[in-house]
């Protein structure tokens, strides 16, 4: 597991979200895409797919993948010198917005 990977589940723990780390997501054409994690609670209908870059994703594919209710969101992996930070976390959950039908909406998210 990578550094953002650890830091993406503890966050998910800390704060009452699910996450699940190292999904694979299916292309229309059946070809897999390895993410960082899936949120499936927040974001886009079908949740957010973290990646640490872009250049795993085309243009096409990233159409693909929003096309069929997934938000994208890209980040760097952490720093050797960063510190997890909860409430950074807490603030980029909250500005992906809540869309589950599933799960009730943590109560920290306003």
């Amino acid at each position: 597991m990578s550094r953002m990977q650890e830091w993406l589940a503890h966050a998910a723990q800390e704060l009452g979200v699910r996450v699940v780390i190292a999904y694979v997501a299916v292309l229309s054409d059946g070809k897999q895409i390895s993410t960082q994690a899936l949120f499936p609670d927040l974001g886009g209908a079908f949740g957010t797919l973290v990646f640490a870059s872009m250049d795993v994703l085309d243009r096409e594919a990233e159409r693909d993948l929003v096309a069929h209710g997934y938000s994208i969101s890209t980040f760097s992996e952490p720093l050797p010198k960063d510190e997890f930070d909860l409430e950074s976390y807490a603030e980029m959950f909250s500005e992906w917005g809540w869309t589950s039908n599933e799960m009730q909406k943590p109560t920290w998210m306003s």
